[in-house]
């Protein structure tokens, strides 16, 4: 069985409450169909709480990373030189011990350059959220992934919470695009399909999100932010502008959540 080198990209900034219990899980996985070489490798926004200290504790490598979450997963990701890796982000959960053993098997069976990895919430740290909210985000999180699921052979669109791109395929379209603002994960997954690369959705294992976002901004304010910025691409084209994409979200700043 040969050696597999995995890097795992986490961009992150001010995460001390979350990136811990990712790191936890990555650290616990089991392998029983790879051997695999882990490296992960964290691309810091400039945090002022602990968060670099927590990912130094977990032997994660650190870089710079920037505000905009793109410019830290291209900036990570020319520090590793493994054929396969992983972009996570810092509240994501692999609550599955063979997470990464399943969905790279998959990944590889299916000869894919890039991938998107279905996302539902968790509420650990919200433990007093009322069923109807909870059944509300989960709703639209499970919507989420069928259309992300349906489309993926011709618009395909991503979770940039969790994707796997072939290190090669990643760096041949030049990650990321950088003057992307809301989308650039579905941005990304669409100019690789076009470029000829082939993308797919990862269907054995899922990743669990917090469900902050939603919480903090509101559960339907969030999502129905995410359909008018999908509307916004498909009429104009890619959302370049973050003064448009602020006008069209409400929000100051899409990537600062409450910790």
């Amino acid at each position: 069985m040969v050696l597999e080198h995995i890097g795992i990209v986490i961009p992150a900034m001010n995460e001390e409450r979350y990136l811990g219990k990712l790191l936890l899980d990555i650290k616990n996985q089991k392998f029983r169909k790879n051997r695999v070489k882990l490296d992960v490798i964290l691309a810091d926004g400039g945090s002022k709480d602990r968060t670099r200290i927590i990912a130094k504790s977990h032997g994660a490598k650190i870089v710079k990373g920037f505000d905009h979450p793109g410019k830290g997963r291209n900036r990570a990701a020319r520090y590793f030189y493994g054929d396969i890796f992983y972009v996570l982000d810092a509240d994501i959960r692999l609550f599955d011990k063979y997470f990464i053993d399943e969905s790279l098997e998959e990944f590889k069976s299916k000869e894919l350059d890039c991938a998107t990895i279905p996302i539902m919430p968790y509420w650990y740290d919200y433990p007093d959220t009322g069923f109807i909210t909870k059944a509300v985000i989960t709703t639209f999180f499970w919507l989420g992934n069928i259309d992300v699921d349906i489309t993926c052979h011709g618009n395909p669109k991503a979770n940039g919470s969790g994707m796997i791109f072939r290190t090669d395929s990643f760096k041949a379209v030049g990650g990321f695009g950088e003057n992307v603002y809301g989308l650039e994960d579905s941005e990304l997954a669409l100019r690789m399909f076009r470029k000829g690369f082939k993308f797919g959705v990862i269907h054995r294992v899922t990743s669990y999100l917090s469900a902050r976002k939603p919480l903090k901004h509101g559960r339907f304010k969030y999502f129905f932010n995410v359909i008018k910025l999908h509307h916004y691409r498909k009429v104009h084209g890619e959302l370049t502008s973050k003064k448009v994409f602020n006008k069209i979200t409400g929000l100051d700043d899409y990537y600062a959540v409450e910790k």
